[in-house]
């Protein structure tokens, strides 16, 4: 039953996962949302009726960690949680097709992904992740190798 706080209703619950939610995000048009979680699934809803329209994302194997939709709301970016990942955890985003929830490309990255980020007018994704060790000259004096944490913008190219 919904209620009231300050200036808020509440309309209702969804039942979307069966773990935590963790992500929300969504789409410019005001068209749909979508919701991931622990259970490592990712849920695309109509925002108006409130109803689950299909999974996304289904190349994630873990808890999602973002989520977020291009400009025109066409696609879908998810990350996986990367707390609490194992060494041979794939490091991947998955780029999905709202319309159909088919996964359209699984990039993979050279860190896990913790943000992630499409540009307002073009269809720029940009993401950042945690910090990596770079191969310099340090590691053969002995020295602790040099860390970088990249941030990396890619275009998605569309036929």
């Amino acid at each position: 039953e919904g209620g009231e706080t300050g200036g808020l209703k509440s309309i209702g619950a969804l039942v979307a996962h069966t773990a935590n939610c963790t992500n929300i995000t969504i789409d410019a048009q005001c068209r749909h949302f979508a919701t991931g979680g622990y259970d490592g699934t990712v849920c695309i809803w109509d925002a108006h009726n409130l109803a689950c329209l299909r999974p996304a994302c289904t190349t994630l194997e873990e808890g999602v960690g973002c989520l977020s939709f291009s400009h025109d709301g066409s696609f879908l970016a998810a990350t996986a949680e990367p707390e609490g990942r194992t060494q041979s955890s794939k490091k991947t985003i998955d780029i999905s097709s709202v319309a159909t929830g088919e996964t359209v490309l699984e990039m993979e990255v050279r860190a896990s992904a913790k943000k992630i980020a499409w540009h307002p007018s073009l269809p720029l994704l940009a993401f950042g992740g945690e910090a990596v060790s770079v191969q310099d000259d340090r590691a053969r004096y002995g020295e602790t190798p040099k860390k970088e944490v990249p941030v990396t913008i890619v275009q998605l190219k569309t036929s």
